[in-house]
């Protein structure tokens, strides 16, 4: 699994034009530590070269969304800090990001 992020509070990366592979444990320690208060974000590339991205939305609430630029939107859901992370560990189980529930299309506006 492919990784990127950007924390501005910190200022590190690892570019979306550069994701680097990563393990579980890894992503999930990025996701634990990354700031949440700033537009700062984590996203992961599966082999099919599709994203999931996760957005902190507000106090308690994280955006996930899959960008699909080619149909003019993305799937998009939110969830807790603890349910991101579950779904962190799924992915790197091997769940095919098309089967992450709780996720609706919105078309870009």
């Amino acid at each position: 699994m492919l990784l990127y992020f950007k924390d501005y509070t910190n200022n590190i990366c690892v570019p979306t034009n550069a994701p680097l592979e990563a393990s579980v444990w890894q992503a999930l320690d990025i996701f634990n530590n990354i700031s949440e208060d700033d537009g700062s974000y984590i996203g992961l590339v599966d082999e099919h070269q599709e994203t999931l991205q996760f957005m902190k939305y507000n106090k308690y609430v994280w955006l996930i969304e899959i960008p699909k630029p080619h149909l003019g939107g993305s799937y998009q859901g939110y969830f807790t800090k603890n349910k991101c992370k579950k779904i962190i560990s799924e992915i790197f189980d091997g769940l095919p990001l098309s089967q992450v529930s709780g996720l609706s299309f919105e078309k870009y506006l």
